[in-house]
């Protein structure tokens, strides 16, 4: 905890440094603020999950007050993926618009757990400033002039490496789960539109399940027991079935029953 404080003083001094030295240039981390459809489809999802919304408080303090309530709740890593899921992607930016995620009005990245080369950018940038030559000043003004293709680059490679590790982990569980067929996990829906996809809460924790064959209807983030039945090592996927229970079952319908209502009213309300 101390060190993660510690990386974000850091990184917010060096944003500093930059608009105080360089008037505002550099490479920046930002993350703009979410769309207000996104967020009020966010709301909108989590009402009808039985969260209460506080009325006249900044996004902010909304959202924390609703993952205060959803850590009650034992639904914390759920509701955070459903806020992350609403927010705009955060990137590298050569103009400073801020750190919606973070609070923060200017954020860089001069350190982090993994070294980026956004921070060697950074470094560059801040080594010339720093030693204050004829010759030192020539190289930051093309390191400032290059700026802009580098953050377009560096934020294109973000993206890819972030396909390669979903892409890495959904066939290293695939692998497993082909010789763990029969197998049965406990797992949390993410997606209930066939065929519903739940994410594993053991044995492969976070791994991707395919509900297919479903005797009944279930509802996001409702709690399950599935069984393996197939895996598919190049595309990445684990096909699962559900294992039924008659007072789950029973729940199941009640809860998918009262989702067909507040997705009627939710229609009428847009």
């Amino acid at each position: 905890m101390i060190v993660e404080e510690a990386m974000l003083l850091a990184n917010k001094a060096s944003a500093k440094f930059l608009a105080e030295k360089i008037n505002g240039r550099g490479i920046y981390r930002t993350h703009k603020s979410p769309p207000q459809e996104k967020i009020d489809e966010l709301f909108f999802n989590l009402k009808s999950m039985g969260y209460t919304i506080a009325k006249n408080k900044n996004l902010h303090d909304s959202i924390q007050d609703i993952q205060k309530q959803a850590k009650k709740k034992n639904a914390q890593k759920q509701v955070d993926k459903m806020i992350i899921k609403a927010q705009s992607q955060a990137g590298y930016s050569p103009k400073n618009i801020g750190h919606f995620g973070l609070g923060f009005e200017a954020y860089s990245h001069f350190t982090s757990p993994i070294r980026r080369y956004s921070d060697l950018v950074l470094h560059r940038i801040m080594k010339e400033i720093l030693i204050d030559h004829s010759s030192s000043n020539k190289r930051l003004s093309h390191l400032i002039e290059q700026l802009k293709i580098s953050c377009i680059l560096i934020n294109d490679q973000e993206s890819q490496v972030n396909k390669i590790e979903m892409d890495f982990k959904d066939r290293k569980y695939a692998r497993w789960a082909e010789k763990h067929i029969g197998t049965r996990l406990r797992a949390y829906v993410i997606d209930e539109q066939y065929p519903a996809i739940a994410i594993a809460l053991d044995t492969i924790t976070g791994a991707r399940l395919f509900i297919e064959l479903l005797p009944l209807e279930l509802e996001r983030f409702d709690t399950i027991e599935v069984e393996i039945t197939a895996a598919d090592i190049i595309k990445g996927k684990i096909f699962a079935a559900l294992i039924p229970d008659g007072s789950i079952a029973s729940r199941y319908t009640t809860v998918f029953k009262k989702h067909k209502r507040v997705k009627k009213d939710r229609k009428r309300a847009f």
